[in-house]
């Protein structure tokens, strides 16, 4: 089933014009959200996130009360999804639609690559989850031919953003750093508890940063937390401070799933 603007619709039945703006020119938001046994994650978190990237693009979106609503009726009709990813798109035209479908944790370590076209930091978008998603999908494209699970961005300026799919860290004197967001990287969800937390830090980083790190990790709604054990041709051992804040992490969410 599938939540399609106002109501619950069969899969096959969820129809959008081909006229959509989001379609035709990729103007459009979208959170991607995990669940876990029939409840969404940081949801109010996403949906202020949903907001404030559809008013950058200037499109209309339903009140919270109304999505939560919608959100509820889709997890109560895919109850058999124990870990699931749900969508939540809304697209210039101001469609709206939600999907729930299952999701397989990662089991083991990312392997990343460096990305060698640069990531416009200046762009309306680059705070934004939008649906004009080519350079991500680009960039992923990319680590995934060189047998990597993601690609690292690099601003204009070549400070490091962000992975094609997720935040980065690197952990440089025992301590977790992260590019801010003057780098152009998305204001990840997993990335703002990290932070809030005392977990981890904001930092201006570079290429050359990688060289120095002890540890590095991946972090999205998705995976949560990720530990990379390879950077280009560099291989490492997962480092027990980067278990250790994961593990942190894990407890402290799990004590509150809508922090």
């Amino acid at each position: 089933m599938i939540w399609l603007n106002d109501r619950l619709v069969a899969t096959p039945d969820a129809v959008i014009p081909v006229t959509d703006r989001s379609f035709l020119l990729g103007e459009g938001v979208f959170e991607t959200i995990r669940t876990q046994n029939g409840e969404s994650i940081a949801l109010d978190r996403h949906l202020k996130r949903l907001r404030k990237g559809a008013t950058v693009l200037e499109i209309n979106v339903p009140k919270d009360e109304f999505f939560r609503s919608a959100v509820s009726e889709v997890l109560n009709a895919t109850k058999e999804i124990l870990v699931g990813r749900m969508r939540i798109t809304i697209s210039g035209s101001g469609n709206l639609v939600i999907t729930h479908t299952s999701y397989t944790p990662w089991s083991e370590p990312a392997g990343v690559v460096t990305y060698p076209f640069p990531l416009n930091e200046r762009s309306l978008l680059a705070n934004v989850k939008s649906t004009s998603y080519a350079t991500s999908l680009s960039a992923h494209k990319y680590a995934t031919a060189r047998n990597a699970d993601d690609a690292i961005l690099f601003g204009f300026k070549g400070q490091l953003a962000e992975a094609s799919t997720a935040n980065i860290f690197l952990l440089i004197g025992n301590k977790l750093l992260t590019p801010n967001l003057d780098s152009g990287a998305l204001p990840g969800i997993t990335r703002e508890l990290l932070l809030e937390w005392g977990l981890a830090q904001e930092a201006e980083l570079n290429f050359d940063d990688l060289a120095k790190a002890e540890g590095a990790l991946l972090s999205s709604s998705l995976r949560y937390l990720q530990p990379i054990n390879r950077i280009n041709a560099r291989s490492f051992k997962v480092n027990k401070r980067i278990e250790e804040i994961m593990s942190s992490f894990t407890e402290q969410l799990s004590a509150n799933l809508n922090p």
